[in-house]
């Protein structure tokens, strides 16, 4: 059972390391609702096509003109 429990507790550090913080998101939606590459009707960036209110959220993403980076978490798995 001890081993499950690592399985989970890795996976969960896993999912937990590819979401933004809400406050890192807040800051990318509010750059992309002022950003002149966003299609306010779709959501999406004209310059990548991405669905800018999931990209967002993703903490690997990054925007296609830099406005906003990918965020980078210490290594926590051993």
């Amino acid at each position: 059972m001890q081993f499950l429990d690592k399985i989970k507790q890795r996976m969960k550090l896993l999912v937990d390391k590819s979401i933004a913080s809400e406050e890192i998101q807040k800051q990318r939606i509010e750059m992309c609702n002022s950003c002149e590459h966003l299609l306010h009707f779709t959501r999406q960036c004209k310059k990548c096509g991405c669905a800018v209110d999931a990209k967002t959220k993703l903490s690997s993403s990054s925007c296609p003109v830099n406005k906003w980076q990918v965020v980078i978490f210490p290594s926590r798995i051993e």
